[in-house]
C-alpha cells in the first residue's frame, strides 16, 4: 500500500530516483480510482435518465457538467505525482528527466507517434540502474522509502 502513496508524499520532488514497483503501484492505483469513478457517476448517470428523475435537456446539462468536474477533479488529483513520478523513473534508467518532454512531442509526429507510448511502456518496465547513478541513490534501499514515509506520515 506504501508504494501507491509514496508518490503523492514526493509529488513535488522531481529529483532522485523512483524504481518500478513505485510506479506500477501508482499507475494501479490511479486506475483503480478511474473506474470507482466511473461506475459513480454511471450511476448516477443512471438515476438520472430514469423517468421519475428526468428533466429533459436540464437533466443531460447537469450530467455533463458533473463528468466534467469529475474528470477534471480526477486529472488534477494524479497530474502532478505522475508527472515527478515519472520523471524520477526515467532518473532510475539513467536518463534525463527532460526524456519525458522528447517522448510526448514524439508522440505527436504523424505515422510514427503510436511508437512513443510503446517506447515509454518499455522504459516504465526496464530495471532501473543497480547502485547510484547520476541521479541519485539507487531507491531500492530501505532508508530511503522509510524516511519519505515518515515525512509523509508527520504531515
Amino acid at each position: 500500500m506504501k508504494w501507491m502513496f509514496l508518490p503523492f508524499a514526493r509529488m513535488t520532488d522531481f529529483a532522485g530516483r523512483s524504481c518500478r514497483r513505485e510506479y506500477w503501484m501508482f499507475m494501479a492505483l490511479k486506475v483503480i480510482c478511474g473506474i470507482a469513478l466511473g461506475l459513480v457517476l454511471s450511476v448516477m448517470g443512471a438515476f438520472a435518465s430514469a423517468s421519475i428523475f428526468s428533466g429533459g435537456i436540464v437533466a443531460a446539462l447537469l450530467g455533463s457538467a458533473m463528468l466534467m468536474i469529475a474528470s477534471l477533479g480526477w486529472l488534477l488529483v494524479f497530474l502532478l505525482p505522475e508527472i515527478a513520478l515519472t520523471v524520477r523513473r526515467w532518473h532510475d534508467i539513467g536518463n534525463s528527466g527532460w526524456t519525458v518532454l522528447v517522448v510526448i512531442v514524439f508522440g505527436m509526429i504523424p505515422f510514427v507517434g503510436f511508437l512513443a507510448p510503446i517506447v515509454h511502456f518499455l522504459a516504465m518496465c526496464t530495471p532501473g540502474d543497480k547502485g547510484p547513478n547520476k541521479y541519485g541513490p539507487s531507491p531500492l534501499g530501505d532508508a530511503n522509502i522509510s524516511s519519505f514515509m515518515q515525512g509523509f506520515a508527520r504531515s
